[in-house]
């Protein structure tokens, strides 16, 4: 690697930055050296950034993280993460209603009921060329709870 020459103060201020933050976005013009910078950066302050096992269990892990973030569902909630599984992108309330036709849930209570999941940032809210379309990462529903029970119209 070139040496960092009039460099250091660029250093220095992202590592005062790093002791107030963990997270550090170095930003700029293509082609100004700011991977070199942010590698540099990250070997100087690598110590000090310890895995701390006192966390709580639910944080020590995505999968963990998941199953805390289920625990907080109510079973409604739930019952919709599963039946929201099916689909591989996005989706909308239209086809929400399509996929649980036969839960027994009215619009409105739908509508509530993917609220809760936006607010507790299971679903996320998009738009795409004007209209409202809600996205969730597909696995995360997947296999958490018994398989649903048959439409009474298949």
């Amino acid at each position: 690697m070139t040496s960092f020459v009039g460099r250091g103060s660029e250093v220095a201020e992202a590592r005062r930055l790093l002791a107030r933050t963990r997270l550090l976005t170095l930003t700029g013009m293509g082609g100004l050296g700011k991977t070199r910078l942010a590698l540099r950066i990250a070997a100087e302050v690598r110590n000090s950034f310890r895995y701390s096992d006192t966390a709580p269990a639910r944080q020590r892990t995505l999968h963990a993280a998941i199953d805390g973030s289920y625990e907080l569902c109510t079973p409604s909630e739930r019952r919709l993460w599963a039946h929201l599984s099916v689909f591989s992108g996005g989706f909308d309330l239209e086809a929400a209603e399509e996929v649980c036709a036969h839960d027994g849930l009215s619009p409105g209570e739908l509508l509530d009921v993917v609220t809760g999941l936006v607010d507790k940032s299971i679903v996320t809210r998009e738009e795409h060329h004007g209209q409202v379309r809600a996205a969730r990462a597909r696995r995360h529903g997947e296999g958490r709870e018994m398989p649903l029970p048959a439409s009474p119209n298949v």
